[in-house]
């Protein structure tokens, strides 16, 4: 589920350019399969659509050990 913030300032090297931060959830894989898949498909969707550089976009990749969802706990340890 995407969460868009726009109108955001984010300055690159001193700079007000178009420039995207990206930050991405994901549950139960500790050995980052398909991380760098994504990364190339998330950039070249803000290349195509926003216009922003390659260059400029930032993907953060976060995680999960544990999600919360409907009442119900999916832990990655089990």
């Amino acid at each position: 589920m995407p969460f868009v913030m726009s109108d955001c300032r984010l300055y690159l090297r001193g700079e007000k350019i178009p420039t995207a931060y990206v930050e991405v959830s994901v549950f139960g894989n500790k050995i980052h399969y398909g991380y760098e898949k994504f990364a190339v498909a998330l950039t070249e969707i803000f290349v195509d659509v926003l216009d922003i550089p390659p260059q400029n976009v930032y993907v953060k990749f976060c995680d999960l050990d544990c999600w919360g969802v409907g009442g119900k706990l999916f832990d990655g340890a089990r």
